[in-house]
């Protein structure tokens, strides 16, 4: 039997550093956003030759304040993101602590994700293969032993290899008989738009991927969501660079299926799991780290992201706790057993987690747990 646990059973968290981006963050490029609405008082659009930097779908750590951060497929939905490149962006935080700190977000570099190898069949946005929002929905970063990127979309959903300089190094590897709304080769959908790979994690002897669905899979149980195994090891032969096994994740019961939002690896068989409802700043109810163990068929509350104290006021917080009221937070590092690190999705320009008529910045926190994991 699963441990489900009960919301009072776990105690908040305490926030030990934050950092936030501002929404007017850009790196020069192609002008973008001329398909998004306006609405909401949104000013700027398009953005003349700039490219926003927002929307981070997952971050992986380089050192103790450097990181990688994948930018999602722009600006929410394939039909308005045809002018939005994708990228892998370098940052440096400063997190502000209760010992100093700026709390501010520094972009060292970025880099383009492009087919110039012609690895993709289909056709593509751009005639230079530079790729977009249109062409992929980037979810989720791996790095690979051999320093090699691998990135996990929802529009296929595919499995995407690419090197440091963002080319593409082999075809989209796709799994048999799982197919979105979104894939561009038309095969039969089995899963609903925007369920693709949401999550992936690296095992601990970095041999294998597990990319996890958002979604379930059409005609079976909405609560819980396929796993899959893909092998890195050429030793494998049989399954090498294939999706070999299924395990399913077990959602928390409710009466409108929840999704995760990120799945990293912590141990053999064990992994850090975000898991949300759809709603955000004050309607927002249910935003959690669980750790599962799919050997032991075990999950466990490790935090609330709705209940963080802030005894030393470092975030935007209301008598002592700090709420990440977002929609969607899709980014998880663990730093040790003790301490984590966590992003939020700000789906710019559209998050409004703090309040109706704020645009949403990126916010960065650092937390402590009360027990290790």
């Amino acid at each position: 039997m699963l441990a489900f646990l009960l919301p009072v059973s776990c105690q908040a968290q305490t926030l030990l550093g934050f950092a936030r981006m501002p929404v007017t963050t850009f790196v020069e490029g192609p002008t973008s956003g001329q398909k998004v609405e306006l609405k909401d008082g949104l000013v700027g659009l398009p953005f003349q030759n700039k490219q926003p930097i927002q929307g981070f779908s997952s971050l992986w750590r380089l050192s103790k304040t450097e990181f990688l951060a994948l930018e999602d497929n722009g600006y929410g939905a394939k039909a308005n993101s045809d002018d939005f490149l994708l990228r892998v962006v370098r940052i440096k935080l400063d997190l502000k602590t209760r010992k100093g700190g700026t709390g501010t977000v520094r972009v060292l570099s970025s880099v383009e994700l492009k087919d110039s190898r012609q690895r993709v069949s289909w056709p593509l946005v751009r005639a230079d293969r530079r790729l977009t929002g249109a062409d992929f929905d980037t979810e989720s970063l791996v790095v690979a032993p051999d320093k090699t990127w691998w990135i996990g979309d929802e529009f296929g959903p595919f499995l995407l290899h690419f090197n440091t300089r963002g080319e593409l190094l082999d075809a989209p590897f796709m799994v048999d008989g799982v197919a979105s709304p979104d894939d561009p080769l038309k095969r039969a959908a089995n899963i609903k738009s925007s369920r693709g790979f949401e999550g992936m994690a690296l095992s601990p002897d970095k041999r294998s991927l597990f990319p996890l669905l958002e979604g379930a899979l059409d005609g079976q149980n909405a609560n819980e969501l396929p796993m899959f195994r893909f092998s890195l090891d050429a030793k494998e032969e049989a399954a090498f660079h294939r999706f070999t096994g299924k395990r399913f994740y077990p959602l928390e019961d409710s009466e409108k299926p929840h999704s995760i939002g990120e799945c990293i690896c912590v141990g053999v068989d064990q992994f850090l799991i975000i898991e949300r409802d759809s709603l955000e700043g004050e309607a927002a109810q249910f935003k959690r780290v669980y750790l599962w163990d799919a050997a032991k068929k075990e999950k466990t509350l490790v935090a609330d992201l709705l209940n963080i104290r802030d005894p030393n006021s470092l975030g935007p917080s209301q008598q002592g706790v700090y709420r990440m009221q977002f929609q969607t937070i899709e980014s998880v590092v663990m730093l040790d057993k003790r301490h984590l690190l966590l992003c939020s999705d700000n789906n710019y320009p559209f998050g409004r987690g703090r309040g109706s008529n704020v645009i949403e910045e990126t916010e960065f926190v650092q937390l402590e747990l009360d027990k290790p994991l």
